[in-house]
């Protein structure tokens, strides 16, 4: 527990200018609960509070990753570049044109796009920034560690960055449904089109 704390605080550090303030009200209990585990680790109740948040997101996270029947015979994919974790992620997609996913068990779901695929780089508080077709080789990178291969990449060719990206309510607008953005990797619906007319959007940007 102590580890994971000074990881996720040392990511927090190199993101100082990204914080912002939250203002919420919890039961008496889990109050408690948090004044007792800050503590034990002796750390502030907001260096806590981030250890919590952030594992409480990844848990999240990785209960709703597994796609369903309609996401696994799609063509067209919005990617997360990841920037709640990494800036890094997020740079190397837009300079190098590719799509990518760190660490298990989200680096598995860059297996899911196949050669010709469509993939919308996505960009958290931003919209789709770029896009690209899935060339269908994939390779693998070290993470923190050398010899851990925790990156999974494949290549986009035909790449473009937008100027102006297209922000979520735009997407939405586009696809005609209410897309969430939560996934690493979503699967685009295409039975009405609805894929292709995102794409044709995002080819006039």
């Amino acid at each position: 527990m102590a580890s994971r704390i000074n990881e996720i605080l040392a990511e927090q550090k190199q993101k100082a200018q990204e914080l912002t303030a939250m203002t919420i009200r919890v039961p008496s209990p889990m109050r408690a609960y948090v004044e007792n585990l800050a503590e034990q680790l002796n750390k502030s109740r907001q260096d806590t509070l981030i250890l919590l948040l952030e594992e409480g997101i990844e848990a999240s996270q990785i209960a709703v990753e597994e796609p369903g029947q309609e996401e696994k015979e799609s063509r067209f994919f919005v990617l997360n570049t990841n920037l709640r974790h990494s800036d890094k992620d997020h740079e190397k997609m837009l300079s190098e044109g590719v799509a990518l996913a760190s660490l298990s068990p989200w680096k598995q779901q860059i297996k899911r796009i196949k050669k010709g695929d469509t993939v919308f780089l996505y960009a958290n508080a931003t919209g789709i920034v770029a896009f690209g077709t899935a060339s269908g080789e994939i390779t693998y990178e070290d993470y923190r560690h050398p010899g851990d291969q925790d990156v999974c990449i494949q290549k986009l060719t035909n790449f473009k960055k937008l100027e102006e990206p297209l922000h979520a309510r735009d997407v939405r607008k586009a696809l005609g449904y209410d897309h969430i953005f939560i996934k690493t990797l979503s699967g685009l619906p295409n039975d009405k089109g609805q894929a292709e007319k995102l794409l044709a959007v995002v080819n006039q940007r």
